[in-house]
């Protein structure tokens, strides 16, 4: 079994790399490459022949449809590309080239080709799935699954339910969560990743992919009226185009300023992974893509909890749900929207899609205090104001009396290449702060 897995990783990671190269090569290039396959290459390398024509067919098509600016996704590459892979055959004494692809009427596709990349001639079957008995028990199969797909959700909201009802119930839960990823993991990279997406997706209220897309190099310190200071960074890529997400003081285990000081001395910066045939539009992501997959089955292996039992259920993206729901408790359930969609005020590049179901909700910035109810500092009243939980906890005054440590041979040795990428001053706030933070009580 492990087998497999580690095979099927290995698989994945090596189409990945193969697509980002391909990406590298310009249309007319690509038609370069084939025609030096076709005249040169023998045996066929039929894998990448595939790929090249695959590559050309889609950005034609793109461009067919005046949407020239919109990339290749690498899903729909892959799918076509192992539909040409498997049927691929080449005559070289009649030159032509054969293959089947998902068209009704093949014959435009023919004719472009036999028109950029002559003298060879193309012969393009139409690929279609069987009509068989299994297509239509499937159908039958959904429709009766689907009932209980109902039962399902109502089952995994009221798990939800339980674990929002009140502050002792969340953030026991995630106390609960954190003591079982320190007993069960064994590698400190994994245990602070782990410890990351679980914090940071809690009290951001988003999507475990949310966080991993943020683009570290956008870090920033920002003055809150309630907490002092805390950190900033932007996620380019979201479901409403563009969003923030936050790190700030907290009062009790679940601090996420505390699990990415962790995190960054466990890890290098990681390349933000290639989806589409266009270039990224930045440099690095926060957390692994296989994390996310990985937490999940981590997760449902070790845990105890009802909720993590339910088959489906969410594992990694549970932050997001846990916590919309407490806010709605404590009646912010405007404030929940807000934060859980939340995107910057900038809307160039937004899709129709997001703007119509999401931009409805966005305003200039989530109010303090929404980060000094989450936090644990404050009580909030029905108007808003923040009362102290405890007048000897102040976390504005905490945030004075911590000494900054800016020696720069001190903050490489503590963050590795990541002092290379993330700005100087946010690291500075981040080792200060949890040096400060861990030396409490000591």
């Amino acid at each position: 079994m492990q087998l497999t897995k580690d095979t099927e990783i290995s698989t994945i990671n090596r189409q990945m790399s193969d697509f980002s190269e391909l990406s590298q090569i310009l249309p007319l290039h690509q038609i370069s490459k084939i025609k030096d396959i076709l005249e040169n290459e023998n045996p066929l390398p039929k894998e990448k022949l595939a790929s090249h024509l695959t590559m050309i067919i889609l950005m034609a098509n793109l461009a067919s449809q005046k949407r020239k600016d919109v990339p290749v996704k690498r899903s729909t590459f892959l799918k076509y590309q192992r539909s040409i892979s498997k049927t691929l055959q080449y005559d070289s004494s009649t030159k032509t080239v054969s293959f089947e692809y998902h068209l009704k009427d093949p014959s435009r596709l023919i004719k472009g080709l036999e028109d950029v990349v002559s003298p060879y001639r193309f012969v393009v079957g139409v690929h279609e799935k069987p009509d068989d008995v299994m297509s239509h028990l499937s159908a039958v199969h959904m429709r009766k699954e689907a009932g209980r797909k109902r039962d399902l959700g109502n089952k995994i909201n009221d798990e939800i339910a339980k674990i929002a009802e009140t502050q002792e119930t969340i953030w026991g839960f995630v106390g609960k969560t954190m003591d079982l990823i320190e007993a069960r993991t064994t590698r400190p990279t994994t245990k602070a990743a782990y410890n990351l997406l679980l914090q940071a997706t809690f009290m951001n209220c988003c999507r475990a992919d949310d966080l991993k897309n943020t683009d570290i190099k956008t870090f920033e310190v920002i003055p809150d009226k309630h907490l002092g200071r805390m950190l900033r960074a932007f996620v380019p890529e979201t479901k409403t185009g563009t969003r923030f997400v936050y790190f700030f003081p907290c009062k009790g285990r679940c601090d996420p300023l505390l699990a990415l000081d962790s995190y960054l001395q466990w890890t290098d910066p990681i390349p933000k992974t290639r989806t589409t045939d266009e270039d990224a539009r930045y440099d690095y992501q926060l957390l692994r893509n296989s994390l996310l997959g990985s937490y999940d089955g981590f997760i449902s292996k070790q845990s105890d909890e009802s909720i993590f039992k339910i088959p489906n259920g969410p594992k990694a993206h549970l932050g997001r749900h846990v916590t919309a729901s407490y806010l709605s408790n404590n009646e912010m359930d405007k404030e929940a929207t807000l934060y859980g969609n939340w995107s910057a005020a900038r809307e160039e590049g937004v899709s129709r899609v997001a703007k119509a179901r999401y931009m409805h909700t966005i305003e200039k910035s989530p109010p303090s205090y929404l980060f000094a109810f989450l936090s644990g500092f404050y009580n909030i009243t029905a108007e808003r104001a923040c009362e102290l939980v405890d007048p000897n906890s102040n976390p504005c005054e905490q945030d004075k009396n911590i000494p900054m440590i800016s020696d720069i041979e001190t903050l490489m040795a503590r963050y590795g290449k990541n002092a290379e990428i993330i700005p100087m001053d946010v690291l500075v706030f981040l080792s200060s702060y949890a040096r400060f933070k861990n030396n409490e009580g000591k």
